[in-house]
Parts: C-alpha cells; sequence; structure tokens
C-alpha cells in the first residue's frame, strides 16, 4: 500500500501549474502548448507532485489510477520510446522454464510501464478535464456556460451576478478587491470598504467603485460599462489610481460609458432597465443591427441562430423577448416579411425572401 505523504508544493509551482492547467483547456490540441507542458512536467519532480494530487483528488470521479511511488519513474517512463516491449523473440532463451519465468517478469514489467505511462498520458487529459474547478480552488475563476447563469456572494458581502457565456477571476488582498472579466459580462452590488477599493479589469479597460452597483460587458470589440448606482472612475490603456484622478471618466447612476482600443467615450444616459434586462432572462433591443441581435441570443441557446445573409446584418430590430426562447423573435421575423426563416437541427438560418 502506498502510505507515501503529500508534500506541501511551493505557492510559484501551484501558480505555475494553475496556468498550464488553464492552456490545456484553452487549447489542449496545441502542440506548442503540449511541448511546452510536457518541458516543465519534467523539470521537477515537484512539478509532476501537482498533477498528481490532482489525480489523487479525482481518482474516484474520473478512473486514474493509482499513484507511483517513484515520480521519476513517471517523467521517465512517460515518452520513453523503450517503453514498448516486444510479444515474440524469445528463441534464444535457455530453457522453456526459463522462457515463462522472462516473459512473466516482462509483463510485470510491461504492465507497470504501461500504468505509469496511461497515468501520465491521463494527467493531461485529467488536466484538461478538471482546469476550471482547480482554478476557482486556488485562484478564484468562475465560468458560465451557454444559457447559464450564476450569483455569487463573494467574502466581503459583495454580490456579482454572472451572465451566460462568462469567465471571471475573483482575486481579493488586503489592499483591494479585484475581478478580472475574461470574458462576458456580470453586474456587480459591491459593498462599501474605504480600505478596499472594488476594481474590475477587462482587458486594457479598468473600473474602480466603493460601493455602487454597475454593469460590465466585454466583447470583442470593446467593453460598456453602465453605472446602475452610484458611481465608478474608468481608466482606459493605463493604471487607474484613485477615482477623481483628474482626465478620468466618473460615470454616475443612469450613465454608460464604452472603451474600445482606440478610445473611452463620454459618458451617457442610458435606460437601465435595458442594460440589465438580462438579469430578468430578458433582451431589450432598440433599432438594435440584427447580427447584435442574433450575438446576444446565442449566448443563451444550444441551438444558435446565423444569418444567411450578410446583407442583413444591419437591419434594425426592436422589441422585448424572452433570452431563453427566440420563438418571439423568430416569429416577429417572419411576420415583418423580409425574412425567412428555416429550422434545421443544428441551426435556425436567417435569410432575405
Amino acid at each position: 500500500m502506498n502510505t507515501h505523504r503529500p508534500q506541501p508544493l511551493s505557492e510559484r509551482v501551484l501558480d505555475e501549474a494553475s496556468r498550464w492547467f488553464v492552456e490545456l483547456r484553452e487549447d489542449p490540441a496545441s502542440q506548442e502548448v503540449r511541448e511546452g507542458f510536457d518541458a516543465w512536467l519534467r523539470a521537477s519532480p515537484e512539478h509532476v507532485s501537482a498533477f498528481l494530487r490532482i489525480a489523487s483528488h479525482w481518482e474516484e470521479g474520473v478512473g486514474v489510477v493509482a499513484c507511483p511511488e517513484s515520480i521519476d519513474e513517471l517523467v521517465t517512463l512517460a515518452r520513453d520510446e523503450s517503453n514498448v516491449t516486444p510479444l515474440f523473440g524469445a528463441e534464444t532463451r535457455a530453457s522453456r522454464a526459463e522462457e515463462a519465468q522472462s516473459e512473466a517478469r516482462v509483463r510485470s514489467a510491461t504492465g507497470k510501464r504501461v500504468r505509469l505511462a496511461a497515468l501520465a498520458a491521463s494527467l493531461v487529459l485529467v488536466a484538461s478535464a478538471v482546469t476550471l474547478v482547480w482554478y476557482q480552488h486556488f485562484h478564484g475563476l468562475q465560468a458560465t456556460g451557454i444559457g447559464e447563469q450564476r450569483s455569487l456572494k463573494l467574502s466581503d458581502g459583495s454580490i456579482v451576478e454572472v451572465n451566460a457565456l462568462t469567465r471571471l477571476r475573483i482575486r481579493y488582498t488586503e489592499r483591494e478587491r479585484r475581478i478580472d472579466l475574461l470574458e462576458g459580462q456580470a453586474l456587480f452590488r459591491v459593498e462599501k470598504d474605504s480600505t478596499r477599493p472594488f476594481l474590475v479589469v477587462s482587458g486594457d479597460t479598468q473600473i474602480r467603485a466603493v460601493g455602487t452597483q454597475f454593469d460590465v460587458y466585454r466583447r470583442p470589440e470593446g467593453t460598456t460599462v453602465t453605472v446602475i448606482e452610484g458611481k465608478v472612475a474608468v481608466s482606459q490603456g493605463r493604471p487607474l489610481e484613485e477615482p477623481g484622478t483628474a482626465d478620468v471618466p466618473i460615470v454616475t447612476a443612469g450613465e454608460q460609458i464604452v472603451a474600445t482600443p482606440e478610445k473611452l467615450s463620454e459618458p451617457h444616459k442610458v435606460n437601465i432597465t435595458t442594460a440589465t434586462a438580462w438579469t430578468q432572462r430578458r433582451l431589450i433591443f432598440s433599432a438594435t443591427p440584427l447580427a447584435t441581435v442574433v450575438e446576444e441570443f446565442n449566448r443563451y441557446n444550444a441551438v444558435p441562430l446565423v444569418l444567411e445573409d450578410p446583407a442583413l446584418a444591419d437591419k434594425k430590430i426592436s422589441g422585448s423577448f424572452s433570452s431563453s426562447d427566440p420563438t418571439a423573435l423568430l416569429q416577429f421575423l417572419e411576420q415583418v416579411g423580409d425574412y425567412k426563416v428555416e429550422k434545421t437541427p443544428d441551426a435556425v438560418r436567417i435569410s432575405s425572401r
């Protein structure tokens, strides 16, 4: 029985392991990622221990075999081509008895090597499967899928409403409360704490508040910040110090600001109900391009809407619809008369009549 007690892993190794987990999850088929991961894994037994620790935690759930006694042997055997042992070719053995004993030893050694190699290979696969849970535990990463919304209560009492297809990382320290919005949308209800400002980072955009409510939507073309209560300071392309810093816009309740790589817009008044309708599983559009409407619906529905005709992308749509059921939108498009809606098993295709 293996009675080896796991040694504490350094914070540096855990951080490195977490980054590799994310790389493997983001692009598990990349040869470059796998080669880099393999080099890192071989660099130190401590690196392997991090993955063995994951394997032991997930042994029952994913069927990972028991950890070997020697992690050095695991590193050596994981990709050693000499692990393949021929099943035949024993003609030169002295006797049948010796042959049988030798074959038994080969089977034992091969079995051990196969198990070790299988474990090494499985660790790569397990890393991809458990990256999210492991990273959530150690680095506060939260993620939602298509149509999934989640409410998070943070350690300071603040609430984060997370929209579908969103990833964010929570980093609380003694000096600040920081949320990295990696993609998607979230609404923040921030508890006041003058000693620890609340900072949301979306790419090059930084939003700082003390106690307020605001919505942040990160899209490929830029980040939209909508303030529901209180006020926030917004910076683009440089670190944000304290709210009120010269030339840093202050966005107040009922206002919205859009940050793109090229510029930061002026704060302007918006309809808060429209901006936050997603929290009630509603989508409200006002002269919105159909391409944007389709993009929004595809955040909530497994069967995507597809624009077959690019000429339809800029057509304007207005109305209020259920985010989880595009039926009303499709009926609206069909009734207008300019659109043809075709439902297939894998998509709903929208084209011109």
